[in-house]
């Protein structure tokens, strides 16, 4: 036993080199592993938080509406059960309104508005007195401050509502408070969140609304034409990356549900909207698309990272053959072989295993605060061990396979074989898959599944550097004949050694064309997401300021008085007001955007300004639009149609298709119209100025810092600081670190395998040079055939591995990410080549061959030909 044990020590000592370097290797892909098991499912599940959280209200909340009447207490509490019962409902807040309503003194052409807002002190803001009480003599209210001016009354007055159906007996109220609402825009206030909605063509100027509390809006002011809702907030806690495809099945049937509470009532019925169901099932996709689009290059480091162990592990076997194959000749069987070799790296394995998860934290603790869960828990140790376990098997499979008999460890270090893999034709096999991944690729986007987007990639660079690597033998014999034609004996030398032994690199060489292809692709694959991401902030925010005024405000003052206003903050070069609308139809979202034609050019971060021009004037009583290409593809238009469209005023509008563009400035949809803002915000009766587009001439953080000071202004965001938040969005941070990690690993498994095929072929071949340096040959010839060979090997590996990554990028890259579902349709996703990474991938082998190239003629220098010589006799 105590034999063994020194047996086993020895072999180990006598190649600690290649052994450490094997363990390394293993290390690193077992690091690589565990941060990807925490990494990928961390990001895809906050860019799906991310998702849910920046959905907007008419997605994120479910809306069940239906006629008031005395069953509507009951009604409340079927629709709260129902929804209990979902386990997807976060929140249900009733509310209840009615516009039929006048007050003396307000035109035949306006009309008050009475709500019911469960919840209202959480919803808006006091701004004098206070909430009205449930039950008092006379009813109490509170009403949006900008309706007091409009009734000119105040806080203590009495109002008297007149009913404009039903009983036309007044009303009287006390006004006890006044209030704002923190967001007009909130479902609950059923659009009249401004305190004065203006009259679209033909309709009425509605003002209020005036807030009193359930039982009184109920028993003592509602009026039959009543109206009752229930927001149905989604619980985002209920959805995850395992239950979101449950989470939108419950709401589908929740609407249904709800839709069936009132199917028995003659006359009565409960409408039921909102994309709630859509919503999840996009987030659960952006969830995929994020996790995918990590694992790509996950798996081809994969890959990467298994070659790297094969070809280390044959390096260790290769040093071992020798005494192996005596072990044999002496009698040794295969099961104390593979007991020895297994004992020797045991060790080595076991600090695989215990030492990947604590690595692994170190190298996510830049997200350590995005990204849920950690490296050493479970699953993380479970990865290190099952990594550990299988480079174990792997080398004590290659060793047993090697060192079979002392003739045949003579013969291989003479002429090495191509690899079986190649006499078995298995790399054309590899090929033919690879042509079949991306044939998959191709396909329309949504159409190839997850899996094979994830892994389709890989095998086409598989594909791609086996093929590369079946030229290899013949490029060395072209550069052999080149050399042998020209004088001196040193390139020559080194060609012919090339050329003689290609068997002998061909390992090395795919590993290093393997790592600089996928160097080049998680480059690429970065640039382009990050193009696209500032392509998002760019539609989003294509302003360097946005402000959004609240014209019901007096303080807001005319557009005129709002544009000097504006002009007069810090840097501020031009001030654009913006008409915003939008409406669904079915489940298409349509924005439309109205922009000053004049100033759009120089405010507007947009490729197309020049299509402005296409908006000036009408054409037949048409209001010219530019619509997104999806849009007119939605609705079968194209350019110079006539069409009858909502817009979102309510009424109907007549077009006319002046262009279609691939986006539209202020909108991330791929439904979206522009239009001239003075023209829309006429068709429409939307507010001109309620939303402000400023150029400064630095970032607009100064601009945007004195605007928020202004009284009429509700919100304010810049174009440098919504760049900002992208970049610290835990989803793209986890993609930029996730692909930043996966450079650093190929660049650590083309050192260890450039390195350790340097060492060990300079030391197996010390005795070529020994004799090259007895017969004659100086050490500068010596020198120079060592130059010839690194420059074969590493000049053709680099030149193959840029030009396949460059191919695979352009081939792979915009189908790979453009394909994972859950990314919007706008922006356009365009490839992004980072030149200046690739130009450094280049720079950074050439220097590290000149590194090797002058460690090994150091080497050569300091042979003793004589002593190798006589070693070898």
């Amino acid at each position: 036993m105590l034999g063994n044990a020194r047996l086993v020590r020895r072999r180990a000592a006598r190649h600690v080199g290649v052994l450490l370097t094997a363990t390394l290797t293993a290390l690193v892909t077992a690091v690589l592993l565990v941060s990807a098991t925490v990494l990928a499912p961390g990001v895809a599940q906050s860019a799906l938080e991310r998702t849910l959280a920046g959905a907007d209200t008419d997605e994120s909340e479910l809306t069940a509406s239906t006629g008031m009447d005395e069953e509507w207490l009951g009604l409340d509490e079927r629709v709260r059960a129902v929804a209990t019962e979902s386990g997807v409902v976060a929140s249900v807040v009733a509310s209840a309104a009615s516009a039929a309503y006048s007050a003396p003194g307000m035109p035949d052409d306006h009309r008050l508005a009475v709500s019911y807002v469960e919840g209202a002190d959480t919803r808006a803001e006091l701004t004098d007195g206070r909430w009205p009480a449930d039950g008092a003599p006379v009813v109490e209210a509170a009403v949006h401050r900008a309706a007091l001016d409009t009734l000119r009354i105040a806080v203590g007055d009495i109002l008297e509502l007149h009913p404009l159906t039903g009983d036309d007996t007044p009303v009287p109220v006390t006004v006890v408070g006044a209030y704002v609402p923190a967001d007009a825009a909130d479902p609950v206030w059923r659009g009249y969140g401004a305190g004065v909605r203006p009259a679209p063509s033909g309709g009425f100027t509605v003002v209020g609304p005036v807030l009193a509390e359930r039982d009184d809006f109920a028993g003592r002011l509602a009026p039959d034409t009543a109206s009752a809702a229930w927001q149905l907030a989604l619980d985002r806690d209920a959805v995850t990356l395992d239950t979101a495809v449950d989470a939108a099945a419950a709401v589908r049937e929740l609407r249904g549900r709800l839709s069936d509470l009132r199917a028995t009532e003659a006359g009565q019925q409960v409408s039921v909207d909102g994309a709630v169901a859509e919503l999840v099932e996009r987030a659960r996709d952006a969830a995929a698309a994020t996790r995918a689009l990590l694992l790509v290059v996950v798996v081809m480091l994969a890959v990467l990272s298994g070659w790297a162990l094969l070809f280390t592990a044959r390096l260790v076997a290769g040093r071992r053959a020798p005494a192996s194959a005596l072990l044999r000749a002496r009698g040794a069987r295969t099961g104390p072989m593979l007991r020895w070799s297994a004992t020797g790296v045991l060790v080595p394995a076991a600090l695989v295993a215990l030492a990947a998860p604590p690595l692994a934290r170190l190298v996510l603790r830049p997200l350590r605060e995005e990204v849920e869960g950690t490296p050493t828990a479970a699953a993380g140790w479970i990865v290190a061990a099952a990594v550990a376990a299988g480079w174990l098997v792997l080398m004590v499979a290659v060793d047993l396979r090697s060192g079979r008999s002392v003739s045949g460890v003579a013969a291989e270090t003479a002429r090495p074989r191509r690899a079986a893999a190649q006499r078995a034709g298995l790399d054309l096999a590899l090929l033919v898959l690879g042509m079949i991944a991306l044939q998959q690729l191709r396909r329309p986007p949504g159409e190839a599944g997850e899996v094979v987007v994830t892994v389709a990639p890989a095998l086409v660079v598989v594909a791609g550097t086996v093929v590369l690597i079946r030229a290899l033998p013949w490029v060395a014999r072209a550069v052999a004949s080149l050399t042998t034609a020209r004088p001196g004996i040193a390139a020559m030398l080194g060609a012919q050694e090339t050329a003689r032994r290609t068997a002998r690199h061909v390992a090395a060489g795919v590993l290093v064309v393997l790592a600089i292809t996928v160097s080049v692709f998680s480059a690429t694959t970065q640039s382009t997401w990050a193009a696209f991401r500032g392509d998002a902030v760019d539609l989003a925010e294509p302003a360097d300021v946005r402000v959004v005024v609240d014209t019901a405000v007096p303080a807001a003052g005319s557009q005129d008085e709002t544009r000097d206003e504006l002009l007069g903050l810090p840097g501020v070069e031009a001030a654009m007001p913006v008409v915003r609308g939008g409406y669904r139809d079915g489940e298409l979202t349509v924005d439309v955007v109205g922009v000053d034609l004049e100033a759009a050019p120089s405010v507007v971060r947009w490729g197309e300004t020049d299509r402005l021009s296409a908006l000036h004037g009408e054409a037949r009583g048409a209001l010219p639009v530019l619509v997104t290409s999806g849009f007119a593809e939605a609705l079968g238009l194209s350019s110079g149609d006539e069409a009858t469209l909502d817009l979102g005023g309510g009424q109907p509008v007549p077009v006319l298709v002046a262009g279609l563009v691939d986006t539209v400035p202020g909108s991330t949809r791929a439904a979206a119209v522009l239009a001239d803002a003075e023209a829309l915000s006429t068709r429409l009766g939307l507010p001109a100025g309620a939303e402000w587009w400023l150029s400064t001439v630095d970032d607009g953080a100064a601009a945007a810092t004195a605007a928020r000071e202004l009284t009429a202004v509700d919100d304010v965001t810049t174009h440098a600081q919504a760049l900002a938040d992208a970049e610290d969005d835990p989803s793209s941070a986890g993609i930029m670190t996730g692909l930043t990690a996966g450079l650093a690993f190929t660049a650590v498994f083309v050192v260890i395998g450039v390195v350790v095929h340097s060492v060990t072929s300079f030391q197996s071949r010390s005795a070529e040079y020994a004799l090259l340096r007895a017969i004659g040959l100086g050490r500068r010839s010596v020198a120079g055939s060592v130059t010839v060979e690194h420059t074969v090997l590493l000049g053709f590996a680099t030149l193959a591995g840029l030009g396949l990554g460059l191919v695979v990028a352009w081939l792979v890259v915009p189908h790979a990410v453009a394909g994972l579902t859950g990314l919007p349709e706008v922006p356009p996703l365009r490839l992004s080549v980072p030149w200046p990474v690739v130009a450094l991938l280049g720079c950074a082998i050439v220097v590290l061959a000149a590194v090797l190239v002058a460690v090994q003629i150091a080497l050569t220098r300091h042979i003793d030909a004589a002593a190798v010589l006589r070693e070898g006799t």
